[in-house]
Parts: C-alpha cells; structure tokens; sequence
C-alpha cells in the first residue's frame, strides 16, 4: 500500500490499537487461568503480562492510535 502512494496512517493505527487490546484480553485470560501464580515473579505468564502491557504503552497508547485513526476519516 505504501509503494502504491497510500496513506496507510489510519491502518496502522487501527491495527495497533486492534492487536494491543486482543494480547491484553488473551494475556489476562490466560493469567486468571494460572490464578496466583500469574502473579509470581519468574513465571511465564508474568512476563507475558508485563510484556503484553508495554505493547499497548510503548507502541502508542490506545486513545493515541485510535485519535489518529478518527482524524485521517
């Protein structure tokens, strides 16, 4: 899309907001499985719960992405 001269903003940033909110729901899920030892430092899931909050925090928060999806309408 981008060597074709579209403007792929809005896509991404859907797609960002999309993928940072299904890990967080899967990771939570995934967490609650594992019950207190989700929670316990050196486990997996742990670190898979901290990992996936980042992702939403760090590759630009939620609002940010999808405020950038609603001004490129």
């Amino acid at each position: 899309m981008v060597t074709q001269g579209r403007d792929v903003v809005q896509d991404v940033s859907m797609l960002k907001s999309l993928t940072g909110e299904l890990v967080n729901e899967v990771v939570q899920a995934c967490q609650q499985f594992h019950g207190g030892m989700g929670y316990m430092r050196g486990t997996a899931i742990e670190r898979l719960w901290r990992d996936a909050r980042i992702l939403a925090i760090g590759g630009g928060a939620t609002e940010v992405m999808l405020d950038e999806a609603a001004k490129r309408y």
